[in-house]
């Protein structure tokens, strides 16, 4: 995956908490991105979720997320 897009997908996810205080739903983040298709964001999003990028809890909606680092 670009990082660009994957950056884009990041970006939204962490966006889309601050201004809602919940995580978006799969096709809340379609909209957010201008993307027609909920399939290629789920996809992507797998992708993410498995890269690490992104968290989320499985069979509860609107968990997706993004990890916050450790400080040291």
């Amino acid at each position: 995956m670009r990082d660009a897009t994957a950056d884009r997908y990041v970006t939204a996810v962490d966006g889309y908490w601050q201004a809602h205080g919940y995580g978006p739903s799969i096709r809340d983040l379609a909209e957010c991105l201008g993307v027609k298709s909920p399939g290629s964001v789920h996809l992507t999003v797998r992708k993410l979720i498995e890269s690490g990028r992104l968290t989320h809890e499985p069979g509860c909606p609107r968990t997706i997320r993004v990890p916050r680092r450790r400080r040291r």
